[in-house]
C-alpha cells in the first residue's frame, strides 16, 4: 500500500514519563495499540494521533504539535492535549467515498450527549442535512481528514456541544416520519 493512512486512538504507540530529569518513552502496548503498531509497520507512510495521557505527554504535544518520527517505527506520531477535566473526547467519523442518506451519522448524535463531533465525508447523503455542524470530510484527501479529526479532538468544549446539539435538532426535525411524507 502507497496511500498514507491516519491511525486515530485514545492511546497511542508510545508514553512518555520523567526519571532523573530525562524524558524516557515506554511502548504502548495491549489491544488495538498493539494490533496498530503491528499494522502501522507495514505502512510507507502513516500518521498515529492519540491523546497526550501523562503529564509528560502534555509536554511533547507542546513542542511538537505537527507530531514527530518515533523510534524503531514508521508512524509520525501526533499526540493531542486534552483538557483536564474531560480526558475523553469523541469523533464519529463517517467517511465514505460515495452513499445514500447514510444513516450511521444520524443515530449517534441523538445518543451521544458527551459532546462528540461528527466527521462526516462531503459524499454521504447525510453531509447535505449535517454538513454545515459537522466537520467535512474529503475522501480523497488523507492530510485534510488528518487535519480534521485533529481540530474534532482539540475543538473546545462548548464548540463540540454545540455541533452535536445542532445535528441532534436537525435529526430530530427531519425524522422518518417527514421523510416517509415525501
Amino acid at each position: 500500500m502507497d496511500e498514507p493512512v491516519i491511525l486515530v486512538a485514545n492511546r497511542g504507540p508510545v508514553q512518555f514519563r520523567r526519571a532523573d530529569d530525562r524524558r524516557e518513552a515506554d511502548r504502548g502496548a495491549g489491544g488495538l495499540v498493539t494490533a496498530l503498531t503491528h499494522l502501522a509497520a507495514h505502512l510507507e507512510e502513516a500518521t498515529w494521533i492519540c491523546a497526550a495521557l501523562s503529564e509528560e505527554d502534555v509536554a511533547v504535544a507542546r513542542e511538537e504539535p505537527d507530531g514527530f518520527p518515533l523510534e524503531g517505527t514508521r508512524p509520525t506520531v501526533r499526540m493531542v492535549e486534552l483538557d483536564p477535566e474531560e480526558q475523553r473526547r469523541y469523533v464519529l467519523v463517517v467517511n465514505s467515498i460515495f452513499d445514500g442518506m447514510n444513516l450511521v451519522a444520524k443515530e449517534p448524535v441523538l445518543v451521544n450527549e458527551a459532546g462528540g463531533v461528527l466527521a462526516l465525508s462531503e459524499n454521504t447523503g447525510a453531509h447535505d442535512e449535517l454538513g454545515a455542524f459537522a466537520l467535512s470530510l474529503h475522501p480523497f484527501d488523507i492530510q485534510q481528514q488528518a487535519d480534521a479529526m485533529y481540530a474534532a479532538l482539540i475543538m473546545p468544549t462548548d464548540e463540540r456541544r454545540a455541533r452535536r446539539a445542532a445535528c441532534a435538532a436537525i435529526v430530530r426535525e427531519n425524522d422518518v416520519t417527514k421523510w416517509l411524507k415525501r
